[in-house]
């Protein structure tokens, strides 16, 4: 299930900078076990589901380079939100 919110996620903030073919071929090759497993390594969640794929995504590119400040705005923001939501002690 996280797999799919971090593609939706990734359509949201990269829209048209996300090329389909790009996208498949290169995540087309790395099994779902090994996304997650790199995931939970990072701290579990979407977002770090997220980082995996967009780090995929870019490995090798020269041009067509996803921006990883677009993904870090995302990130900070729901940190931020989440931080501000916790209940005060």
């Amino acid at each position: 299930m996280a797999i799919k919110q971090a593609i939706a996620i990734m359509v949201m903030v990269f829209k048209d900078d996300l090329r389909d073919e790009i996208f498949k071929e290169k995540l087309g090759s790395v099994s779902p076990k090994e996304i997650a497993r790199t995931a939970r390594e990072r701290g579990g969640g979407t977002l770090c589901v997220v980082e995996v794929l967009l780090t995929e995504y870019n490995k090798r590119m020269k041009a067509n380079i996803l921006s990883w400040k677009k993904f870090n705005k995302l990130r900070d923001a729901y940190l931020s939100e989440e931080s501000s939501d916790a209940p005060a002690e």
